[in-house]
């Protein structure tokens, strides 16, 4: 991933693209620098999750810690049970449960709006602030984004909130996951979204012919 969003959901709003090309000998570079200049923390980093829930997020958190250990982190992944794993959701009390620093998660916005994404950042109790972030210049800049009629203006507001929101990353976006759906020969109709959460996606299921 390289912005907050993927690309296909910004629709008329600019996103901030990052001009890494992820894991080259370059960018690694860069980052055991960056590590150096911050005094080559010693502290454990712990993130946490339930395995359970998906192989592809198992894999890319412990490729998340590969990475950290290669630039000189002392960083490691926990398996959590899933009890305390939907406890980090439900407040600040969950991260002591637990005791990790970050934990990992598959996302999505409920409809297909930029903003959806934004406005968790509003304010400090908004459930999915996870991580409690709180700026007031940009909660005020998202509060006036989403009482924007106009879909240009609108659209300028975000693409300087993403940008914004980039550089202080309140979440630090991992991977794209497809959300794959197979289905036989002669059937048609189910959307393959993340809309099928939210609506009984098989009153649309049918035959091609």
């Amino acid at each position: 991933a390289q912005s907050l969003l993927p690309r296909s959901a910004y629709e008329g709003v600019k996103p901030t693209i990052s001009a890494s090309t992820g894991g080259s000998e370059e960018d690694l570079k860069l980052a055991r620098k960056l590590v150096r200049a911050a005094g080559s923390p010693k502290e454990k980093i712990v993130i946490a999750a339930f395995t359970g829930i998906t192989q592809s997020m198992n894999q890319t958190l412990q490729a998340l810690v590969e990475a950290g250990t290669k630039i000189g982190l002392n960083i490691e992944f926990k398996s959590i049970t899933e009890a305390d794993f939907y406890a980090l959701y439900s407040g600040p009390d969950g991260w002591k449960q637990s005791n990790a620093d970050a934990f990992g998660t598959q996302d999505y916005i409920p409809v297909a709006d930029p903003f959806a994404l934004y406005s968790r950042w509003g304010t400090v109790d908004n459930e999915e602030n996870y991580g409690g972030f709180v700026d007031k210049t940009l909660s005020e800049q998202i509060a006036t984004a989403g009482l924007t009629a106009d879909t240009t203006t609108r659209d300028h507001l975000l693409s300087l909130l993403d940008a914004a929101l980039y550089k202080k990353m309140p979440w630090i976006p991992i991977v794209n996951v497809s959300n794959v759906l197979y289905m036989q020969k002669g059937l048609t109709g189910p959307p393959a979204s993340f809309v099928d959460l939210f609506y009984p996606w098989a009153a649309d299921l049918g035959a091609t012919g």
